[in-house]
Parts: C-alpha cells; sequence; structure tokens
C-alpha cells in the first residue's frame, strides 16, 4: 500500500473515529437528556400525586367535621327532646297525682257523709224505739268505734 492510500485511509480513519465519537457524544447528549426528560416527569407525578392525596386527605377531614357537626347538632335535639319528653311525664305525674289526691278526698268526703247518714237513721231508729236522744247517740258511737263486742253497722 502507498503512503498515499495509508494516509487517505488514516484520513478516513480519523474521519470515521471524529464521526463515531460526535455520534456517541450526541447519543450520550440524548440519552441524558431522555433521562432527565423521565425524572422530570416522574418528579411531576410524584408532586400530582401527592397534592391529589393531600387534596383527599382535606376533603375527608372536611367531611368529618362535617359529619362531627352533624352528630353534635343531632345529639343536641335528642336531649332537648329527652328533655322536654322528661318534663312532660314529671307534668304528667304531678297532675295524676294530684287528681289522685282529688278523688282520694272525694271519696272520703263521700264516706264521711255515708257513714253521717247510717249513724243519724242508727240513732232515729234507737230513739224511735224509745231510747234517750244522747244515750242512742252513744250508743251508735260505742258500736262505730268498735268498743261493742259482737255486733257492727254495715256502712
Amino acid at each position: 500500500m502507498s503512503t498515499n492510500a495509508m494516509a487517505v485511509e488514516s484520513g478516513e480513519s480519523a474521519l470515521v473515529l471524529v464521526e463515531k465519537m460526535a455520534a456517541a457524544e450526541l447519543f450520550e447528549t440524548l440519552r441524558k437528556e431522555q433521562q432527565e426528560r423521565e425524572q422530570r416527569d416522574r418528579d411531576a407525578a410524584i408532586a400530582a400525586k401527592a397534592a391529589a392525596d393531600a387534596e383527599a386527605k382535606a376533603a375527608q377531614a372536611i367531611r368529618e367535621k362535617q359529619e362531627a357537626e352533624a352528630r353534635a347538632i343531632a345529639a343536641e335535639a335528642r336531649a332537648k327532646a329527652d328533655a322536654e319528653a322528661a318534663v312532660e311525664r314529671e307534668r304528667q305525674r304531678v297532675e295524676s297525682e294530684k287528681k289522685a289526691a282529688a278523688e282520694s278526698e272525694a271519696k272520703r268526703e263521700a264516706n264521711k257523709k255515708h257513714v253521717a247518714i247510717v249513724n243519724a237513721d242508727a240513732i232515729a231508729a234507737l230513739e224511735s224505739a224509745g231510747v234517750e236522744a244522747a244515750s242512742a247517740r252513744l250508743a251508735i258511737e260505742a258500736i262505730a268505734s268498735g268498743k261493742v263486742p259482737n255486733v257492727r253497722i254495715s256502712y
């Protein structure tokens, strides 16, 4: 091979070598740019997920706060209703006791009148049999109070 041919071949080899180096550098630059883009995309995805997670947590916190407020309002309403029901039950109990006391008093008064009528009839009967009024009254009082054995007045 001639010197010229070697020089051309050497020049071509150098040119190929330079082109290969330039291609390798270009490839490396493109590869780094691709890696940087991919990293930015991953970082952006991570940031977007973190933002979405934070937003979801905030929404959940708002929902929980609203639910807690609703429960508190419901509990307050139940407590108020329970208190009103207790007041009504107490009012009815007092009214019932008053009614029972009035009925009991009316029965006692009616019984007193009945006993007085029966005793007056017994006194009148004794008087019509010839017993003096004072003695008839004493006899009926003794019988009514249980001081005379084996004798009773049915009221």
